[in-house]
């Protein structure tokens, strides 16, 4: 098989959370939906008077912003993970749940950290030649992250060029995308950005450079934003040939 038909197959397969999977996302987008509507309702009230409607909008823009930046990050770091022989499982982290609605609290709104669930491998089956075996490790772990990040990137890309910020409800996707997509190369515990830098600082800086640079690049204008989503499409790329490909030492 494939790369490509690999990670398709993983789509097909193990991609589509399972129920308790759902329950734990659910409860990230809640979290997601309240600081990414708080940031709006705050960004609006600090030039207009209070309204009630406008509050109820913001949040539910959010929150259908975070459903689709929360399911595009797990569901492609599940696929990849099936692409190369690993089941990996959405898990709760009440410990970032808390953080996002702290700081998103104590900023009003203007610090949203929307985190997206943690990863954990459930089955990790070695495949042995000769002295090598294919395996997973913690840069294994941090390029899995990444490549949700990057999902999320490319979806914020592709939708600014195209659509701008003429429109809500294509806003509050591109916004949801870039922030879940940022907020998981922060070295935050047992998230992404955090298994970069306990891999090694060139892998964090690159992550995160990257991640940084995305987000100033989509805001600034749809061709910056198309080059970023094509960026993003080739880095998917490249993490996959060296993520699937890989031979680890005993």
């Amino acid at each position: 098989m494939t790369r490509v038909s690999r990670y398709i197959a993983g789509l097909e397969k193990e991609a589509i959370p399972k129920w308790d999977e759902d329950k734990t996302i659910i409860t990230f987008i809640i979290v997601a939906g309240f600081v990414l509507g708080y940031n709006d309702f705050n960004v609006y009230r600090t030039f207009h008077a209070f309204n009630a409607a406008r509050w109820g909008f913001a949040f539910l823009l959010a929150m259908m912003g975070s459903i689709i930046a929360m399911y595009a990050n797990v569901i492609s770091q599940k696929a990849f993970a099936y692409s190369r022989g690993i089941k990996a499982k959405a898990v709760m982290n009440y410990w970032k749940v808390g953080l996002s609605m702290v700081i998103g609290v104590f900023s009003n709104g203007f610090i949203p950290l929307m985190f997206a669930p943690d990863m954990e491998s459930r089955v990790q089956p070695y495949k042995r030649i000769g002295k090598f075996r294919y395996g997973i490790n913690i840069r294994d772990f941090a390029k899995m992250g990444a490549f949700g990040s990057f999902v999320n990137f490319a979806i914020a890309g592709f939708l600014r060029a195209i659509f701008g910020f003429s429109n809500p409800i294509t806003n509050a996707i591109i916004i949801a995308n870039i922030f879940v997509g940022f907020a998981n190369a922060l070295p935050i515990p047992k998230s992404p950005g955090f298994y970069a830098m306990y891999a090694g600082w060139a892998y964090f800086f690159l992550y995160f450079g990257f991640a940084l640079t995305g987000i100033f690049m989509i805001l600034q204008g749809p061709i910056l934003a198309l080059i970023y989503g094509i960026l993003s499409m080739i880095t998917m790329y490249l993490l996959s040939m060296t993520f699937v490909e890989r031979a680890f030492s005993t």
